[in-house]
């Protein structure tokens, strides 16, 4: 039997316990689990179901966490047993957001405007009682636009949280407070400039086995000007293959394999993710991209999105005419809906995930709007009587533990052909 440690953000420590209640974690926690086989058993949750054993990444039973840590492994439920995949030991090296950095710099991923323009922070230097000193001593030998805005992350972290702003190559003493100290517990910071983002990508991988690194798919990640993760966008073809469908999408998944190899080398076997972004270039202003900013060194909302897809397959196939040499755009993830939607519909608060799939002839938008109970179809869907169902949502009424719910209002969530 399979047994799952759904310890999402536990890159931070034991804090993720505290967070089990949170819809979206609820959300994700529950797709999650769509990936395992129908015996599987979540040890903080009910009980496990599949989509026919979507993405077969483990083979033989045992525990599988979203993130193999030193406290996920102690874990009382665990019991003492081994968790499945790369040591904690190796998962925290390769998943440091300075390993990613320095095989980026190694492999000249880095785009020319921010050679030299971010550094590594050692936790000694943040605990040290000159730390701010010294960080503004690394901001003045940057060009005014590169320390007008920037932020200090930590190391090992997730979902935006944790991170230091300044400005003007100046760090507000009087609202610092302990943050350097709690940057130097997250492994250290990675001091960078603030950006204009254009875009944020991913690139979805499993290390090990025959092939070694497996491309799973791309995507474009939809995330809050904080950088918050909401949801993902793409294209899926006949054959289940993710895209991004970034113009440089080549060069993205090149450069997330360079990453991928070295984590490889230094015993990483898993699941895992790179996170990239285009920029607004301040210096020239054309559109650049960062290939390589992380590897998310666990499972990830995107290869659970890449894995669904792939499960789903036939039934899109089906449902939607989805033939050879042809792309469906695709949009999936936790938002929320209007104020005035929520009102109207009275629908639960708190976020929860979903998932639609549209022909790539229109622009692949996520959903304008849903909810646990409400779902509303993106302005550009033709009106009419919906041409599909979500397939999701049809999985809800024979799985209850999907976190979707058949609506009881007349309005749906469409499948637009």
């Amino acid at each position: 039997m399979t047994e799952l440690l759904p310890n999402l953000g536990g890159e931070e420590g034991s804090a993720w316990r505290n967070r089990l209640d949170e819809a979206a974690v609820r959300a994700q926690r529950n797709l999650w689990r769509l990936l395992f086989p129908t015996d599987s058993r979540l040890l903080y949750g009910g009980a496990g179901s599949s989509v026919n054993g979507t993405v077969p990444f483990v083979r033989g039973g045992g525990v599988v966490a979203w993130i193999n840590t030193e406290d996920g492994a102690r874990d009382e439920r665990v019991g003492g047993r081994a968790l499945v995949g790369a040591s904690p030991a190796v998962v925290t090296t390769v998943h440091d957001k300075a390993f990613a950095q320095r095989v980026a710099t190694r492999e000249r991923l880095v785009p020319e405007v921010l050679r030299d323009r971010i550094a590594l922070l050692e936790p000694e230097v943040l605990h040290a009682p000159d730390a701010a000193a010294a960080v503004e001593a690394i901001l003045a030998r940057w060009p005014p636009w590169a320390r007008a805005r920037f932020t200090l992350k930590p190391r090992l972290g997730c979902n935006g949280r944790g991170r230091v702003a300044g400005r003007s190559g100046r760090l507000d003493r009087q609202r610092l407070g302990g943050a350097l100290d709690r940057l130097a517990g997250r492994g250290g910071a990675v001091l960078e400039p603030w950006l204009q983002r254009t875009g944020d990508l991913s690139v979805q991988l499993r290390l090990g086995g025959e092939a070694g690194v497996t491309v799973l798919g791309s995507l474009e990640q939809v995330v809050s000007p904080a950088g918050v993760f909401r949801g993902h966008r793409g294209q899926v073809d006949s054959r289940g293959r993710v895209f991004s469908g970034h113009a440089d999408e080549e060069h993205l998944r090149e450069a997330a394999v360079a990453v991928a190899v070295a984590a490889r080398a230094a015993g990483y076997e898993g699941p895992c993710g790179v996170d990239a972004f285009t920029f607004a270039d301040p210096e020239s202003r054309r559109e650049t991209l960062r290939p390589v900013v992380e590897l998310n060194a666990r499972f990830t909302a995107g290869t659970v999105t890449v894995a669904l897809v792939r499960g789903l397959l036939p039934r899109l196939r089906k449902d939607l005419g989805l033939g050879p040499g042809e792309r469906l755009a695709s949009a999936s993830g936790c938002v929320s809906a209007p104020t005035s939607v929520v009102r109207s519909r009275r629908a639960s608060r708190g976020r929860r995930a979903t998932s639609c799939w549209w022909p790539s002839t229109r622009p692949p938008r996520p959903p304008r709007a849903c909810s646990s109970s409400v779902a509303v179809r993106p302005r550009w869907a033709p009106r009419g009587p919906p041409s599909g169902h979500d397939t999701l949502q049809r999985l809800a009424r024979t799985s209850p533990h999907v976190p979707f719910k058949p609506l009881k209002t007349k309005v749906k969530f469409l499948l637009a052909r």
